[in-house]
């Protein structure tokens, strides 16, 4: 079984900063990347390295914490 791993980045395009979860070869810092439809997202930083399933058990924890803090 192929293991997909992400790092979370912090990405910059100008004065725009985002954080991002990238497929690991591309999380290189220094690496220029284009997102969606844009082209010129510098890789800051490259923090944390997860599998998917991780990063998506991870949010669902998340979204699951919000739903009960709400009621």
């Amino acid at each position: 079984m192929k293991v997909n791993n992400y790092n979370q980045c912090l990405l910059v395009k100008g004065k725009r900063q985002q954080v991002a979860w990238i497929p690991g070869k591309f999380a290189l810092m220094g690496k220029i990347l284009r997102l969606k439809d844009e082209d010129g997202w510098l890789v800051s930083q490259v923090y944390n390295q997860l599998d998917m399933d991780k990063i998506r058990a991870n949010e669902d924890a998340r979204h699951h914490m919000r739903i009960v803090s709400n009621s």
